[in-house]
């Protein structure tokens, strides 16, 4: 996805996870939040930089800002 999309659709993509992440019990949504940064991590280093400023920006941007901000501590 993040070779063929562009930055706003990649961020696009990236806020209807965090939606559907949002929804899900917190210790499940904590699992997927966990395998989703360890998936980051093992990226490219240009890659895994465009990833950190797209989800960044995604979790910013969005009304579940809150909530993931409060999984991810």
């Amino acid at each position: 996805m993040q070779k063929n999309a562009n930055d706003n659709q990649y961020k696009n993509v990236c806020k209807i996870n965090l939606k559907i992440i949002s929804s899900l019990p917190d210790n499940v949504a904590k699992q997927v939040i966990a395998m989703r940064l360890q998936a980051q991590n093992s990226l490219p280093k240009d890659m895994k930089a465009r990833d950190q400023k797209v989800l960044n920006d995604a979790i910013n941007e969005s009304p579940y800002r809150e909530k993931i901000l409060k999984l991810l501590s």
